[in-house]
């Protein structure tokens, strides 16, 4: 399995958990020893994003972005 592959995998796997901010995505993947930067991480959550699999919607308390899966996929 390639990195993206993982990373993607990974993401999922969390988001079906509940919803998290980018940051929280982040730092859970790099916790578990998957080797991608951080940069790599935000381009597959936006690939999932422009795939319909994850969505965003804005947390105005944390005047963040929350993601979450798409119930859809």
């Amino acid at each position: 399995m390639d990195q993206k592959a993982m990373v993607e995998e990974e993401i999922i796997t969390l988001l079906r958990e509940g919803s998290l901010t980018s940051t929280e995505i982040v730092e859970k993947v790099i916790r578990k020893g998957i080797d991608a930067t951080a940069e790599d991480i935000r381009q597959v959550l936006a690939d999932l994003i422009r795939e319909g699999k994850v969505n965003k919607k804005v947390d105005y308390g944390k005047k963040k972005f929350i993601f979450y899966l798409n119930v859809e996929s």
